[in-house]
């Protein structure tokens, strides 16, 4: 009999992860011949908008394949040795409680000190957003950063330095309004591990959804874009509800408890295996177990 309740049990756990996974809106392969991103074709979404300076005036731009880096390459370029920021703006944009970017970390390995690229998340404006910032200041390890920008003045929400991230690593970073304050956080994929995070709990932005890709000089940190330091691939993904899974798993569990594992446990009686009561009743509070395990799943 527990055999067939497990059965079910499995069965409603995948069917719940596959309710809650994650969707792609926005894709950016960076292998198109060498253009300003303004004038790229994304594989999926629709566009990037036009450039918007982010940092002091000059001639800068983010371009796809530059060969400098890989032969795939979302990469930072400039003209001019200034201190120049840039951000280019998708779409569409997302419309759920927490989304994030995505792009592999891609290092010539001649970067310059204080090189910085990274996305805006909540993308109001140049002059409002949240940012998570990959700074590759010369010495092998980024450091990273999460800042909000609000009317212009940008305040550090946390920031670490020299963290474990090497050529060619994919990372991330998430924002979620789905509590009562955004929480950022940036993620090494690859290592399967999160490297930084930040809760916005005083004057928080109005929950928008905008994401760009963005690189170079921006509010709370000086930066130069150089073509050593660049992105390949950027995908954006929205994430489904986080109280999905949780929901389905724990009304399931309900149901099996009153409805099967509950009326099971009052009948007595032997198998051919010996006491089946004992053993229901444990496999009993090892679903229950499992249960109360799952219910942070999210």
């Amino acid at each position: 009999m527990f055999r067939y309740i497990l059965t079910i049990w499995v069965v409603l756990f995948f069917l719940c992860i596959n309710v809650s996974a994650d969707t792609l809106i926005f894709h950016e392969n960076c292998n198109e011949t060498s253009v300003d991103l303004a004038s790229a074709t994304p594989e999926t979404g629709t566009s990037f908008g036009a450039e918007v300076s982010i940092g002091n005036d000059g001639s800068r731009s983010i371009n796809t394949a530059e060969s400098a880096i890989d032969s795939s390459s979302c990469a930072i370029a400039t003209s001019s040795s200034d201190q120049l920021g840039s951000a280019y703006p998708i779409s569409p944009a997302p419309t759920t409680d927490a989304y994030y970017c995505e792009f592999t970390f891609q290092d010539g390995g001649s970067v310059g000190a204080s090189d910085m690229m990274g996305c805006m998340l909540n993308y109001i404006d140049a002059n409002n957003h949240y940012y998570c910032a990959f700074e590759d200041d010369d010495d092998v390890t980024p450091d990273l950063h999460i800042f909000k920008v609000k009317t212009s003045s940008a305040t550090s929400l946390n920031n670490a330095n020299n963290q474990d991230i090497v050529d060619d690593d994919t990372v991330r970073c998430t924002i979620d309004y789905s509590g009562a304050d955004p929480t950022i956080t940036i993620r090494n994929v690859t290592d399967s591990i999160d490297l930084l995070t930040a809760t916005d709990t005083s004057d928080k932005l109005t929950k928008t959804g905008g994401v760009t890709i963005w690189a170079g000089d921006i509010r709370g940190l000086d930066g130069t874009p150089e073509d050593d330091l660049g992105m390949g691939d950027f995908w954006v993904y929205e994430v489904s509800a986080g109280g999905t899974r949780r929901v389905i798993i724990s009304k399931a569990y309900e149901f099996m408890e009153k409805k099967i594992l509950r009326p099971i446990s009052r009948l007595g009686g032997h198998s051919e295996s010996g006491n089946w009561l004992s053993g229901l009743q444990g496999s009993r509070a090892e679903v229950k177990g499992k249960h109360q395990a799952l219910q942070g799943v999210r």
